[in-house]
């Protein structure tokens, strides 16, 4: 989430938004470099927040599994919207499993339960593009079930 996000740390000061700034803390803190991440893998497209769509996304390049060049996006955002719009999810075991109308309520059970609690709830999301046929200008178009 590094590169889903606009925050940065100036020594221990955090400048932007608060949210963002856990995120770059906890990725910090995981041990990742953020400047050295953000240098790697910069934009080469965005969708900035916007609270009538209610999520952010960044484009990057970047290698897919296979090896091959890919857009990857990264996109955080509010629950119901990404719940709504995503096809798969990953187990606890980092595999993949489709979101059907079958499991997709136990997602948004599960955000209702952390929200009641009083606990701020966010998902992030990733979908890869072919370079090739990936438009820059199209980028908030382009993000559908994934």
């Amino acid at each position: 989430m590094i590169l889903c996000a606009d925050a940065v740390l100036d020594g221990e000061d955090l400048i932007g938004d608060p949210t963002e700034g856990a995120l770059i803390v906890l990725a910090a803190k995981g041990g990742l470099d953020i400047a050295e991440t953000r240098t790697s893998y910069p934009r080469v497209a965005e969708v900035p927040f916007d609270s009538d769509y209610k999520f952010m996304a960044t484009f990057h390049n970047m290698t897919g599994a296979d090896g091959k060049p890919v857009v990857r996006c990264y996109v955080k955002g509010a629950p119901d919207v990404l719940i709504s719009r995503g096809g798969s999810y990953r187990d606890p075991d980092g595999s993949l499993v489709a979101v059907t109308d079958d499991n997709r309520h136990l997602a948004l059970e599960a955000n209702d339960r952390l929200a009641a609690s009083g606990e701020r709830v966010m998902v992030v999301a990733q979908r890869d593009f072919d370079p090739k046929s990936f438009d820059r200008r199209g980028t908030c178009s382009g993000w559908s079930r994934t």
